[in-house]
């Protein structure tokens, strides 16, 4: 059994969107889909994450909320701010999600957030860490965000939660100005791999 996530990351940043649509596996076809997106930087990151599952998945599939699916692997993309990055796992449902730590409106946080999550939270890194850390786990589930958001588990942080009879084990951690969070539906630790 292999219970390692492997982790692969895309910068858009620093490319314009001419050097973005010039990336190879991507076919005339998946350019004009893209152009839906009118803003640059959104634009950028969908072609990016196209590029990466690709790449990694090869031929994949949507389920009713929108998660992609493999036949012969689990896997779940997610962007912030020009970073795109991609989670694969052969053994465990996943999911990810990535944020640029950045100042938010406190509302947000007694939106999503239980009294137990809000005392947790000391600075903008942690409320960041329960964020990434619900939605990386929403998208595990496969539901989305259609899920009641203040009743998915974001404690703790790096460890074992059960939802809905079913447990999860989560990894949060930092990469330069984002938080990343891993959720994996199993009980056991895993290894992530960039």
């Amino acid at each position: 059994m292999d219970n390692t996530v492997k982790l692969y990351f895309f910068d858009t940043r620093p490319l314009s969107l001419d050097d973005i649509y010039h990336l190879d596996l991507l076919t005339a076809e998946d350019l004009k889909e893209m152009e839906k997106y009118k803003c640059s930087k959104m634009r950028k990151e969908k072609i990016a994450s196209l590029f990466l599952k690709k790449k990694y998945i090869g031929d994949f599939s949507l389920n009713q909320y929108g998660k992609p699916l493999s036949k012969d692997k689990y896997f779940n993309v997610s962007h912030s701010h020009g970073l795109v990055a991609i989670a694969i796992s052969k053994e465990y449902e996943i999911g990810l999600d990535i944020e640029l730590i950045e100042e938010r409106n406190k509302d947000l946080g007694d939106f999503i957030c239980t009294s137990v999550e809000r005392a947790y939270i000391g600075d903008i890194k942690d409320f960041f860490e329960i964020w990434t850390s619900k939605e990386s786990m929403v998208k595990c589930i496969g539901t989305g965000i259609r899920s009641k958001i203040k009743e998915i588990p974001a404690l703790p942080i790096n460890g074992l939660k059960e939802y809905q009879g079913d447990f999860y084990y989560s990894k949060c951690f930092k990469k330069d100005d984002f938080i990343i969070s891993i959720t994996v539906k199993n009980n056991k630790h895993f290894d992530v791999e960039m």
